[in-house]
């Protein structure tokens, strides 16, 4: 019943593995801000979009998870061209995405 507001929420989206943080799957929003396929996503991890200084922050921040879900968390993630745009996380499973949203 929620695979319909997953695939076609204006807002990127995607599911994770925690551990391995491969992508599942990925929503059409999230392939048109980010510039990568859905194949490609799916080849990917979370590190492969953020910025190599917040790869030590994700992973701590998935592992106290869902403690801290409701604290929101800031991100500078990267495109397929190379451009940033920074990701607010708004809760565990919610992401807000706009190269100029600061919350």
């Amino acid at each position: 019943q929620y695979r319909m507001l997953f695939r076609d929420n204006p807002h990127a989206m995607w599911v994770y593995d925690v551990d391995s943080r491969r992508f599942l799957a990925v929503n059409a929003a999230a392939v048109a801000q980010y510039g990568w396929t859905g194949a490609e996503f799916l080849a990917m991890t979370l590190d492969d979009i953020h910025v190599e200084d917040d790869h030590a922050a994700i992973g701590q921040a998935i592992a106290q998870a869902p403690a801290h879900r409701r604290d929101p968390a800031r991100w500078t993630h990267r495109r397929k061209d190379g451009r940033r745009l920074t990701a607010c996380q708004e809760g565990q499973y919610s992401w807000c995405h706009s190269g100029s949203f600061l919350g």
